[in-house]
């Protein structure tokens, strides 16, 4: 299968839940805090009962944030056409879609109490529950090691809830 419409044609209708990939023979080169690299993928997806083959080969850069490695750049394969070496990583109007996701992200990891104090109800009410399941089959001594702070008391819905 060659061209990308053609690609694109393929994958419109592909059934994720038919391949199979593996992604295997990684070679990794450090240089301090920064490292590229390469693996081979090998995927075998099945459509309309037909097996395919997909090889392909993964370039990586990584780099070393507050001591865990991430991958700063991922490319399937050498970029054999020169158009294509500047290509940018996201178009203006894709990062305006994800400032929104973005803002909300940084604001709940700087303070994140707002959301803590919306969610923290129905976590106490969902833990109460499971604490009195666990008491009624008996398996109350997992829930301890796993819960102590935990009453084993359903509290009633918040005011205007009722019942669902």
């Amino acid at each position: 299968m060659r061209g990308r419409e053609n690609i694109r044609a393929f994958f419109a209708t592909f059934p994720v839940q038919s391949a199979r990939q593996f992604i295997h023979s990684h070679v990794v080169d450090v240089q301090g805090d920064r490292g590229t690299g390469f693996s081979y993928l090998d995927g075998r997806p099945v459509r309309d009962g037909k097996s395919y083959y997909v090889v392909g080969r993964f370039d990586d850069e990584y780099i070393r944030l507050d001591g865990q490695w991430m991958f700063q750049r991922v490319v399937f394969g050498p970029v054999t056409h020169s158009e294509n070496e500047n290509l940018k990583d996201l178009t203006w109007r894709e990062r305006l879609v994800f400032a929104p996701l973005l803002i909300l992200i940084f604001w709940m990891g700087v303070a994140p109490q707002p959301f803590i104090d919306r969610t923290e109800p129905a976590l106490t009410r969902t833990l109460a529950l499971m604490r009195a399941r666990a008491v009624a089959s008996g398996r109350m001594s997992a829930v301890n090691e796993i819960l102590p702070d935990v009453q084993p008391v359903i509290p009633p819905p918040p005011a205007g809830e009722g019942s669902r």
